[in-house]
């Protein structure tokens, strides 16, 4: 019967796919956030914002950034702005609820977590800033089952799927 499943319905088993991030080279923005040095990694987002104003990517990195630093306010005004430009961006919607979280207001983060995982279901900021609220709402194992099954790994081919589904199932 599970084999019927398997073939007739693999997603039911294996869910959606997501793309899988590749692994890369830190930026020097990147390794210095990484190493603690917050004001040259301000500095660093600063300029590669200076150059691609409306990423979002750079603009959640650097609010990511403020936030370490214990600079909400900072952090609240780049994401508003950056939301003003582009804001059906499920990026900016994670980075704004990890900003209204840590400004206490986790209802409103809530909201933006719901947003952004509407507008994007791989969004793993997304997914991190959900698993946090529910941690907060004293919701410890489904905040551990929301992270381990966005975790699992995820087979790129049909082949690869079927030589590993032993340890795939059951679902």
């Amino acid at each position: 019967m599970r084999l019927l499943l398997l073939f007739c319905f693999p997603n039911i088993c294996f869910g959606a796919t997501c793309p899988v991030a590749q692994p890369h080279e830190p930026s020097p923005a990147e390794n210095a956030y990484l190493h603690s040095n917050y004001e040259q990694a301000v500095t660093l987002y600063n300029e590669l914002l200076a150059k691609r104003p409306n990423s979002p990517e750079i603009t959640a990195a650097l609010s990511n950034v403020l936030l370490r630093q214990q600079k909400f306010s900072e952090a609240n005004d780049l994401v508003v702005k950056a939301m003003d430009a582009n804001p059906q961006s499920a990026v900016l919607l994670a980075a704004a609820g990890f900003v209204q979280l840590r400004a206490g207001t986790p209802w409103t983060a809530a909201a933006s977590a719901a947003r952004a995982l509407a507008l994007d279901a791989c969004n793993p900021r997304a997914h991190l800033l959900e698993s946090e609220l529910l941690r907060l709402n004293s919701m410890f194992k489904s905040a551990a089952q929301h992270l381990q099954a966005r975790s699992r790994p995820k087979l790129a081919s049909w082949s690869q799927r079927r030589h590993r589904r032993s340890y795939l199932l059951p679902c």
